[in-house]
């Protein structure tokens, strides 16, 4: 014999797992986020992946509560993770290096002049010659200017190697 249960509670039911699924489907953009800024990263490798607690973690950080009240938990993240599915990263325009004559006050260059003493090092162009022929570049760490000729630098594309010192041990 079927159980009886009191009246209306299918529509209760219905209501409160409608809820809860808006809940984490509002969610849903903030967990794409969280997983496309990991992925971007260049320092973490493919195969490392965030765990669920970690991703748990950022989301309550940006004021997420679970559907009860309280923090949201790994078995949240992880239900976020079944309904998002695979998460591709945002493809990444191809940085284009500019010539000698195109360079400008502010682009990223490093010295490719074997014999000067920043060979290798990446800075900022803070003055340009009239004629164009030489630059006045701002190391990292150093408020004096260096120059070098508009043949011993070249457009660094990529501003983080400007900022990350481990890409200067590679």
């Amino acid at each position: 014999m079927a159980r009886k249960h009191r009246p209306g509670i299918e529509e209760s039911r219905n209501k409160r797992s409608t809820r809860s699924l808006d809940h984490v489907l509002n969610m849903q953009e903030a967990y794409i986020n969280i997983v496309r800024e990991r992925l971007a990263d260049p320092t973490i490798k493919k195969a490392k992946k965030m765990s669920f607690v970690a991703i748990a973690k950022r989301l309550s950080e940006q004021k997420f509560v679970a559907p009860q009240g309280g923090k949201i938990t790994y078995k949240i993240a992880r239900r976020l993770s079944e309904i998002v599915g695979v998460v591709e990263p945002l493809v990444i325009p191809p940085q284009v290096q500019k010539t000698p004559q195109e360079l400008e006050v502010g682009d990223y260059v490093e010295v490719i002049a074997r014999r000067r003493a920043r060979y290798g090092e990446t800075g900022i162009i803070r003055r340009i010659a009239p004629d164009r022929s030489g630059f006045s570049v701002e190391f990292s760490g150093r408020s004096k200017l260096a120059t070098f000729f508009a043949e011993e630098v070249q457009h660094q594309p990529d501003e983080s190697y400007y900022l990350n010192y481990f890409a200067l041990a590679e």
